[in-house]
């Protein structure tokens, strides 16, 4: 559906991030959901859709688990924090896929991020240099890097909408959406929480201070960033990685520590 549809706007001459979205319509994430969800009840599987944009692929969830199916979704940062209406001001940085909606779906999706519809949140990071977003829109790399602004988007997106007095609120959907749900799902229980037994994987955030996006904080090879120059809350201030402090006041401290993880474990 994809293929035909940005062949059908390319050969009438439209050539514009708009089009980019409407080629990659609520149709067509709706239909794959669908699509999922029915393959997932014929094969007797679990459902996890990632990247979800819109409320359609989310009845298509609540569907599955209304019949049996254990089934789940995630929406990436980006989603939740541009819309069409950005693409005038950012261009091709934020073209990505699925595509962005307009701020009706966007604010949909907010809603079922606030009544717990929404189970996942993903950072999504991808790292296309300058030089590839360039071009006809339709050949521009399409994604964007934000592994490390997703948290704070996420607590400045839902106190815009939301107001700053149901912060707490945001920061237990966070846990949820980034952590807990996900761990649960895919069965990496000591993943799940702040347990005795759990790993200690622990993030301190200032939720006071707004803090501003500069080129030289940010820690991908990249050095360009959508979110470059806008005041955000929530900056992480401290993380430890399994009880040992990693990272601290913005500089990166400890060595690489990563481990293969078995479900259950």
């Amino acid at each position: 559906m994809v293929s035909s549809r940005e062949a059908a706007y390319k050969s009438q001459g439209h050539n514009t991030l708009i089009d980019y979205s409407k080629a990659r319509s609520e149709l067509v994430v709706e239909m794959a959901a669908w699509e999922a969800v029915i393959l997932a009840k014929y094969y007797k599987t679990k459902l996890w859709i990632l990247h979800a944009s819109t409320k359609g692929e989310f009845d298509a969830v609540a569907y599955a688990r209304k019949n049996g199916i254990t089934a789940s979704g995630e929406i990436a940062g980006y989603q939740l924090f541009f819309t069409t209406d950005d693409y005038k001001k950012y261009g091709a940085k934020i073209k990505v896929s699925p595509a962005l909606r307009s701020p009706r779906v966007n604010r949909e999706l907010w809603d079922m991020v606030r009544n717990g519809t929404i189970d996942g949140l993903c950072s999504e990071h991808t790292p296309h240099l300058l030089s590839e977003k360039e071009g006809d829109i339709w050949t521009a790399a399409s994604g964007t890097p934000g592994i490390q602004e997703t948290v704070a988007a996420f607590i400045t997106g839902w106190t815009k909408i939301f107001g700053k007095e149901s912060v707490e609120e945001c920061l237990v959907r966070l846990v949820q959406m980034s952590c807990q749900n996900v761990a649960n799902f895919f069965g990496y229980v000591k993943k799940s929480g702040i347990v005795v037994g759990n790993y200690a994987d622990l993030v301190m955030l200032d939720i006071e201070h707004d803090w501003t996006v500069k080129k030289e904080d940010l820690f991908t090879k990249l050095q360009w960033s959508a979110y470059e120059g806008m005041r955000l809350n929530g900056r992480p201030i401290a993380t430890w990685l399994r009880g040992n402090l990693v990272y601290q006041d913005g500089k990166i401290i400890g060595t690489h520590s990563g481990q293969w993880l078995r479900k259950g474990k």
